[in-house]
Parts: structure tokens; sequence; C-alpha cells
């Protein structure tokens, strides 16, 4: 009798101790999820850019690779799909999803990429301490070949405020008297 009482007792105990384990975790999911979610991101733009390098080490044409690399990375195309309205179908509804400026984190994911992707673009432009944060955002968009409309959408502003800061960093990075050539110095970094 006293066997039979021990070994229930003792699959209980390990039952127990198992659903505690079990709702531990759970507790732990919760609370960590964000951090996570953060760390894999990050991989993802670490994993892009060692990509990115072995297939400049491949490719004939260097150059080419790395300019195009960086558009296909997840962060541009999100950034690309936030400055744009767009329909979503849930099931057999549509919800139009407006664009929006990006957020500061999501800035700090796309910066975190073009210093991966492109480091000497990126430290000429950080280094470069006239830069206004709308100029060095501005400076950063211009690279990446979106429109001015975008832009102003990305950065909440008007579009005659991208005009002019585009015409502010023709004349402080490049010495220029206007943005005309300001995308072709700035690829040539």
């Amino acid at each position: 009798m006293l066997t039979a009482s021990y070994m229930l007792t003792l699959e209980e105990l390990s039952k127990t101790k198992d659903e505690v384990d079990i709702l531990q975790q759970s507790v732990l999911r919760q609370e960590t999820i964000q951090t996570l979610l953060e760390e894999k991101g990050n991989r993802i733009l670490q994993l892009e850019a060692q990509i990115s390098e072995m297939q400049q080490q491949l490719s004939t044409s260097p150059i080419e690779n790395m300019a195009n690399s960086i558009q296909d990375a997840a962060i541009v195309h999100f950034f690309h799909s936030l400055s744009q309205s767009h329909l979503v179908k849930k099931g057999d509804a549509s919800q139009l999803i407006p664009a929006r400026a990006a957020s500061d984190d999501e800035w700090k994911k796309l910066e975190v990429a073009v210093r991966l992707y492109h480091p000497r673009f990126y430290l000429f432009i950080k280094d470069n301490h006239r830069l206004s944060r709308l100029e060095f955002k501005v400076c950063i968009l211009s690279r990446l070949h979106f429109e001015k409309m975008e832009m102003a959408t990305l950065l909440g502003v008007r579009k005659q405020s991208v005009t002019n800061a585009r015409a502010s960093l023709a004349k402080k990075l490049f010495n220029l008297g206007s943005a005309y050539d300001l995308d072709a110095n700035l690829l040539g970094i």
C-alpha cells in the first residue's frame, strides 16, 4: 500500500513540477518576446550584410552588387511600404493601411542596415556634424533611391522641406549650387 501511495505521490510531484516549468517558460516568453524579436531583426541585418559581402566577392561588378543588395534588404522594403498606402485583405474584407512616418526604432534599424552595407558612406555623413537630423535622414533616403514624396511621408514633413534639405546637403557635403547632382555624388561615396 505504502509503495503504491509513494509512487503516486512521486508521479504527482513530477507532474506538478512540469506544470510549474511550463508556466515559468510562458512568463519568460511574454517578457522576452520583444527582446528576441529585436535580436532576430538585428541578426537578419547582419546576415544580409554578410551575404552581400560574399556576393560582392563573387561578382565581377562589386559596386553594382553592393548598391543592389541594400535595396533588397527587408528594412528598405519595409520603409517603402510605410511610405505608401496599401490594401490588406483579411478574409472577405479589405483594410486600407495609410502611409505613415517611420518611428525612431524603425529609423535605428535602417541606420544599422546602412552602417552594415555602406560603412564608408555612413561614417561620412555621421561624422559630418554640420548636418541636422532631418538632413541626415534625407541623405540616407536619397542614397537608397527614395522619391521626394516617399521621404516626406517617412519624415512626417512637407515635400518642400525635403527639397530644401537636399539643396542644403548638396552645399554642405559637396559644395554644389543645387541638388541636381546630389544623388550621383552620394552614390560615389
